[in-house]
C-alpha cells in the first residue's frame, strides 16, 4: 500500500508539473466553482446525506490532479475531511502491508507521455467493485504515518457506488 501511495503521490506531482502543455480551456468555460476548487479546501462543499452537518469536498474533473495534489501536499489540513471523487477502480497486492489494496484514480500526463495517474487508495467494509469499473467514492481522509516519517493519505470510504456513465478517464489538470 505504501508503494502504490508513493507512486500515486509522485505521479500526481509529475502530472501537475507536466500538465502545462495540453489544450487550454476557454476561460469562459471554467466555472467559478471549478476555479474555487482548484484553490484547495475552500472549494464548494455540499451537505452529506448521511450527516447534515458534514461537509463534502468534491474533487471535480476540471481540476482533478490539482485537487488530489492539494490533499497530498497538505495532508494535515484535510485529515478528517469527507472527500468525494469519481474514477477507475483498481486493486493490487501491497507487498509492504501483505494485503490487497484498493484505489480510485484517473489517468493523466506523466514523465514519459500519458503514463501518469492521480487518485487515492481507500478502505471499505463492503463488497468491492470489479477491476476497471467507474466508481464514485465518498470517504474520510485518514493519515497513516510510517516509521520513516512518510505520511500516507487513505480514504476510509463510507460509500462506493458503481456508475453507469463514465467521466473523463484522462485528465490534464
Amino acid at each position: 500500500m505504501k508503494k502504490l501511495s508513493i507512486i500515486i503521490c509522485l505521479m500526481s506531482l509529475a502530472l501537475s508539473l507536466s500538465a502545462c502543455g495540453g489544450a487550454k480551456d476557454d476561460a469562459s468555460s471554467v466555472s467559478d466553482t471549478d476555479k474555487q476548487s482548484a484553490a484547495g479546501k475552500s472549494a464548494e462543499y455540499t451537505a452529506d446525506a448521511a450527516d447534515e452537518d458534514a461537509e463534502v469536498f468534491e474533487i471535480g474533473e476540471k481540476f482533478f490532479i490539482e485537487q488530489c495534489n492539494d490533499i497530498y501536499y497538505n495532508p494535515q489540513s484535510y485529515e478528517g475531511t469527507t472527500v468525494k471523487l469519481e474514477g477507475i477502480y483498481d486493486e493490487y497486492f501491497d507487498e509492504y502491508q501483505g494485503k490487497t489494496a484498493h484505489a480510485v484514480y484517473r489517468n493523466g500526463p506523466g514523465c514519459c507521455g500519458n503514463d501518469g495517474v492521480a487518485g487515492f487508495t481507500f478502505t471499505y467494509d463492503k463488497a468491492f467493485p470489479k477491476q476497471d469499473d467507474w466508481i464514485s467514492v465518498t470517504g474520510i481522509v485518514r493519515l497513516e504515518t510510517y516509521e520513516d516519517g512518510y505520511i500516507n493519505v487513505v480514504l476510509d470510504a463510507t460509500d462506493v457506488t458503481i456508475k453507469d456513465e463514465r467521466g473523463l478517464e484522462f485528465v490534464q489538470n
